[in-house]
């Protein structure tokens, strides 16, 4: 990872978990929510061009979108683990908070695997007979 994804993704940390203590507890989930499903849309908008247009990994065009939608996606990871930070804060509303981090853990593991292990050009050739 280079250093200057590396010095933005702590940032982000430390700005997650300053909105963790700033905010309530039901705005906070909302907001880690809404964050995460922005990055949610980006990666799923970037690798739906790439799959529209059938193009390859290496296309000049393609490389960017990739880029962005991976960048998305470790930033999606981070919102949930703001949400576990903020479930770690508040004992009471762990199990609403747990449920919510669940939920949101499995819809990004269908979507990682859908979207850069599934789409035809990323997938490995099908075996000859």
């Amino acid at each position: 990872m280079s250093l200057l994804i590396g010095n933005y993704l702590h940032d982000y940390q430390e700005r997650l978990r300053k909105r963790a203590h700033k905010l309530s507890v039901k705005k906070a989930v909302g907001q880690f929510t809404i964050d995460y499903r922005d990055h949610c849309r980006t990666i799923s908008k970037n690798i739906d061009l790439i799959s529209r247009y059938h193009l390859s990994r290496d296309h000049p065009f393609a490389r960017p979108l990739l880029r962005e939608a991976l960048f998305s996606l470790l930033l999606a990871f981070e919102d949930l683990k703001g949400l576990e930070y903020l479930a770690s804060l508040n004992p009471n509303k762990r199990s609403y908070i747990w449920n919510e981090v669940e939920v949101n853990y499995a819809h990004l593991h269908e979507l990682e695997i859908a979207s850069f292990y599934k789409t035809s050009q990323f997938s490995p050739p099908p075996r000859s007979a």
